[in-house]
């Protein structure tokens, strides 16, 4: 059994039907769909889907505007009756996993159609496998409210083509504009949020749109300022704590946006200038912890664009004390905050690329509260709650089935349907955590504990330590550059660097990888070059391996 999964968080619009260009209009948002296909005469689930069925249920409560469709479908073979019970069968058998999963009965809306409504043709044999289907979807329907405008160059006026992105706190939706710059894209009518455009070669534009605006008769005009070498523009809402170099947490959304100005700009290489706030004093010395906090701040840019995949020679981190504060006796908390900044400077790439970073000691302890004395009374948890809380579940979820795996192998055996099963649901688990951490890490980078706590933390790690090679190796540039910036322990790096090594060379390079023979003794996998084990160790902050080896009972 197969199915097609469209995740929630990655939403599809879908029209149910459209008046003039600028009315408003009737639409169902797809939250989630799953495809299931039967074979012949059957409507049994199998395992694996009851999982992702049961897990999109309980995870409904989210959005308690949305409801749930379910449709029942057949294949021709059979009489017309028997495929209208068959369809109205395999409806159901979707809707009780539902109904199991606390979904109340007026958030289910189900049809079956029997063999009336095919998708391919019932020719083939492959043709009547896509016909015998159930179709599930999450949605909730909304009217939209056109927002129409035209991007231009800001100097010649001229129209360019560009991405628009309206993003509220619920959900965003994207369009481009035509070559002379002109777009339409919807938002709700009471929803207000952010209109952000990216185009080649210009800045970021960031408008905030109310819950309602007339758009019909008054098209925003968006002038974008040309990037160019020696430019620079301020992130006016990317502000930190005091005395920290911890981001204020409604500033943590604007580290995205800086990533798609450099994905949208491939040429672009920048500087990240630190700066703090201490007004109506002289310049202060290198030596000082206020121009070092400054050096700090920009790290936290710099460390989350190279996390997020931006090259490191494309980004260059300075820090400047307080000597280009821009307001140099500053009296209001808005201009202090204002003095707190970081400015994103555009230069030549062979100068980010050969230049090397300003460096401190230390500077993840610019990080802690009362590290430099404070002056004032802000006072910002860093830990974020919410994500804190699903990680966590995604660390029970992945320790749920593993810790079980050997009392069932000691019960039923390896090779037994309980150890299938088993496993089976562990994949299907595994499956499920890899597609929210994913999500987490493209839109976040590799969180530390001071951010998701202990637990959240290890669940990162866990769940790419448990994904197929492929993911391994495309996570592991990331995991390297956590542990440099603490958000990572060196032995998750090792755990990581050594189990690919094992999957394609057959030889570990850290010894971290510990095996247990058929009588529950440990043993150390093959490891490359034994003798220079203790300096590779070393040099990312492992213990001795004598070490590590007693604590498996292991002589070394």
């Amino acid at each position: 059994m197969t199915q097609k999964t469209i995740l929630p968080g990655l939403l599809l619009l879908f029209f149910v039907f459209t008046l003039r260009a600028q009315d408003p209009i009737d639409t169902t948002i797809v939250l989630a769909e799953q495809t299931l296909l039967f074979e012949s005469g059957q409507w049994d689930i199998s395992t694996e889907d009851s999982i992702l069925i049961d897990s999109l249920g309980r995870g409904s409560f989210e959005r308690p505007e949305a409801y749930f469709e379910v449709e029942g479908h057949t294949d021709d073979v059979g009489t017309d009756e028997f495929n209208m019970e068959l369809s109205q069968k395999r409806m159901e058998a979707v809707r009780s996993i539902l109904l199991e999963a606390g979904v109340a009965e007026d958030a289910i809306r189900f049809e079956f159609y029997g063999e009336h409504v095919p998708i391919s043709d019932n020719i083939t044999e492959q043709g009547r496998q896509y016909n015998r289907r159930a179709i599930l979807k999450w949605q909730f329907s909304e009217t939209l409210f056109p927002i129409s405008g035209i991007v231009r160059d800001r100097e010649s006026k001229e129209g360019i083509p560009a991405v628009v992105e309206f993003r509220t706190p619920s959900n965003s939706s994207v369009t481009y504009t035509d070559p002379d710059g002109h777009f339409t894209i919807y938002k709700s009518v009471e929803e207000g949020g952010e209109l952000e455009v990216y185009a080649d070669g210009y800045f970021i534009e960031i408008r905030t749109i109310k819950g309602f605006d007339d758009f019909d008769r008054r098209p925003l005009i968006i002038g974008l300022p040309r990037a160019e070498v020696g430019k620079s523009f301020i992130m006016e809402r990317l502000l930190f704590v005091g005395d920290r170099s911890t981001l204020l947490r409604n500033s943590r959304r604007e580290l995205p946006r800086i990533r798609k100005f450099m994905q949208a700009n491939l040429d672009a290489c920048i500087e990240i200038a630190g700066h703090v706030n201490w007004p109506n004093r002289a310049p202060v010395e290198k030596s000082n912890k206020y121009y070092k906090l400054s050096v700090a701040r920009a790290f936290e840019i710099h460390d989350y664009l190279v996390t997020a995949g931006i090259h490191p020679d494309r980004v260059l981190a300075k820090g400047y004390g307080n000597w280009e504060m821009l307001f140099p006796r500053a009296v209001s908390e808005r201009q202090q905050q204002q003095n707190r900044r970081v400015e994103v400077r555009i230069v030549d790439c062979e100068r980010s690329a050969m230049e090397p970073n300003d460096t401190i000691e230390n500077r993840l302890l610019f990080r802690q509260a009362g590290f430099l004395k404070s002056r004032e009374s802000t006072t910002v948890n860093s830990l974020d709650k919410s994500l804190s809380l699903q990680l966590d579940r995604i660390f029970e979820s992945d320790q749920m089935y593993r810790s079980k795996t050997a009392e069932i192998v000691n019960n039923f055996g390896e090779e037994s349907p309980e150890m299938e099963e088993h496993m089976m649901m562990m994949r299907a688990t595994d499956s499920i955590n890899l597609m929210q951490v994913e999500q987490i890490l493209a839109e976040r980078g590799w969180l530390g504990q001071d951010q998701v706590g202990a637990l959240g933390a290890e669940a990162i790690f866990l769940v790419i330590l448990h994904s197929d090679l492929n993911k391994q190796i495309r996570y592991l540039p990331m995991l390297k550059q956590a542990v440099q910036n603490g958000n990572a322990v060196p032995l998750q790096q090792a755990l990581l660097e050594d189990a690919i090594s094992l999957q394609t060379v057959g030889e570990q390079i850290y010894g971290s990888q510990v095996g247990q023979d058929e009588t529950g003794a440990y043993f150390l996998h093959p490891i490359r070059n034994p003798e220079g084990l203790e300096e590779r160790r070393s040099s990312i902050g492992l213990e001795p391996m004598k070490d590590y080896a007693a604590k498996w009972g292991i002589s070394w």
